[in-house]
């Protein structure tokens, strides 16, 4: 099963989807950090002129406030949690399908076994999905470290870094903001990989590879705009990757318990949709 992994490794990591998503991703994340580092400038610049004359909380002027997560300025910031399931999904989610119509995956249960062939593959959409994704956040984070202070968020300057008591994670943000990155980037790891692993079941029942890849991102747009346009009242909760993967900038605060049962929901159909394709005739 060792080589069946460095095989689809291989193939996964060297296709130009891969590449497209990595650097899309990559860009939108870089010009956010590059917009971010000139606000900072311009405030920094600002600050010095007022100096004598007004009180500057400084510790808002912080490299944990523009991060990626946390940025709320920059449109290339929605841009990326936008397309995020897009991104995510589209770098290998979509190979089962390509190979069962050339007979592909014919040929490789003659060297293994059919459960062996889906759980490689399962492993490696999971991989290629989060690393598109957590590449450009960790590498967004390193930029803004790079040109701004790390200065330590105080929670009485919570208007400007827009992370609320109700925020998930918030303590955690004005206590130990390093380990409030590392949350978050493993959140939005986890999330990622799943979502790609999710789309990959469900090729057993999309055959089209374009629909496979936008009709399960169309029901997420659905899902948000139900729950913010036409159950708003009732429903106050981020129910969508668009925004509870994001410490602020969202419409509704995200609420761990709901986002671990989504993610474990999606992990689950995942792995009955993958198990469900094992056992499919191939031949």
């Amino acid at each position: 099963m060792t080589s069946m992994v460095r095989c689809e490794i291989r193939k996964a990591f060297y296709n130009r989807w891969f590449i497209v998503s990595l650097a899309i991703g990559c860009m939108l994340t870089v010009v956010s950090a590059a917009g971010n580092i000139v606000v900072e400038f311009h405030a920094n610049e600002l600050g010095i002129e007022h100096l004598n004359s007004k009180f500057l909380d400084f510790s808002s002027s912080s490299c944990f406030k523009y991060w990626l997560v946390v940025d709320f300025i920059q449109p290339t910031t929605s841009l990326f949690f936008q397309l995020l399931p897009l991104l995510a999904a589209l770098p290998f989610s979509w190979s089962y399908l390509e190979e069962s119509k050339v007979n592909y995956v014919a040929s490789m249960i003659t060297r293994t076994t059919r459960v062996r062939y889906c759980l490689s593959k399962y492993f490696v959409v999971f991989l290629t999905g989060a690393l598109v994704i957590t590449i450009p956040i960790v590498l967004n984070f390193l930029i803004c470290a790079c040109f701004m202070p790390m200065r330590m968020p105080d929670v009485f300057a919570v208007i400007y870094f827009g992370v609320y008591e109700k925020s998930l994670w918030s303590e955690i943000f004005y206590t130990n903001p390093l380990f409030y990155v590392a949350l978050f980037s493993f959140l939005n790891f986890i999330f990622s990989g799943v979502w790609a692993a999710f789309v990959f079941a469900l090729s057993g029942l999309i055959k089209n590879k374009a629909a496979l890849i936008i009709l399960p991102y169309l029901s997420l747009v659905y899902i948000d705009f139900i729950s913010k346009r036409v159950l708003a009242d009732c429903i106050r909760i981020e129910l969508t990757p668009f925004g509870f993967l994001r410490g602020v900038g969202a419409g509704f605060a995200a609420n761990g318990y709901v986002v671990t049962i989504i993610i474990v929901g999606v992990l689950l159909m995942s792995i009955v949709g993958t198990f469900l394709i094992s056992r499919k005739d191939f031949w």
